[in-house]
């Protein structure tokens, strides 16, 4: 597999990002041949001072890379951790606790956060772990 195969197999969304990820896991499986690689998903938690999705320097949203980690995940045959289906939103991140709010801390998850993350990585690996090969 040659970096630029990828194009012809995944929508780009950010060339750079995608074959960055390629490129790592590439790594990891010349360094940990035996190892089952995950990758994990955005959580789209809300941005301190943002009424919408934020971007990155205004080209592409979590949402979006998001995507892009799940076509890379699968191209590649990797397992997917879906921290952005764990059911802390955009919407409810402040109003139920699942994120702290300070001005140093806008966008880590509380300790109820880290809880509803944790349950959905153990509930994704599991599901996952013994189809992997």
């Amino acid at each position: 597999l040659v970096l630029s195969d990828i194009a012809a197999h995944v929508n780009l969304v950010s060339t750079g990002f995608k074959e960055g990820l390629v490129l790592t896991i590439k790594n990891l499986r010349a360094a940990y041949p035996n190892a089952k690689i995950f990758l994990c998903t955005l959580n789209v938690f809300k941005r301190i001072n943002y009424d919408h999705f934020p971007t990155n320097n205004g080209i592409n949203s979590l949402p979006q890379y998001n995507d892009a980690i799940r076509e890379v995940a699968n191209f590649m045959g990797c397992g997917i951790i879906e921290f952005d289906k764990d059911g802390i939103t955009f919407e409810n991140c402040y109003v139920d606790g699942y994120i702290t709010d300070s001005a140093t801390n806008s966008t880590h998850p509380s300790d109820k956060g880290h809880m509803v993350m944790g349950r959905k990585a153990i509930a994704d690996f599991k599901a996952q772990y013994s189809k992997m090969g």
